[in-house]
């Protein structure tokens, strides 16, 4: 149960950084040289590793290829969402690279999360 208020507090953690309206030329200057797809991997790496947690938590019986998967299907589908809600935010916008760097970081995240706790991801 632990874990899934884990996953629900960094969701909402996400949401409310992404209600943020940056208009500096700070973040203009992360966008141009893609610094902020960095930032989307490391932050959905731990998104992704919040969900492998939980669900193994939850279906501890499940292998590591479904227990990716389900990480990988909630959190895309999560991401996903995400963007379409940054597209009402000013000086947001909504980019299928984000997208793609989010997946990136919710695989990476899971696979660090079910190798600790020796889930091979074959077979």
């Amino acid at each position: 149960m632990g874990s899934w208020v884990a996953v629900t507090v960094y969701m909402a953690i996400i949401y409310a950084l992404s209600s943020i309206s940056f208009d500096s030329q700070l973040f203009h200057t992360a966008q141009k040289i893609h610094m902020d797809w960095i930032i989307h991997v490391v932050e959905y790496s731990v998104f992704g590793f919040l969900l492998a947690r939980a669900f193994g938590y939850s279906v501890p019986s499940r292998t590591g290829r479904r227990l990716l998967l389900a990480a990988l299907v909630f959190g895309v589908l999560y991401a996903v969402s995400d963007e379409w809600h940054q597209r009402s935010v000013p000086n947001r916008d909504a980019s299928v690279y984000d997208a793609i760097a989010d997946t990136f970081g919710l695989a990476l995240g899971a696979v660090i999360r079910l190798r600790m706790k020796g889930k091979p991801l074959h077979a």
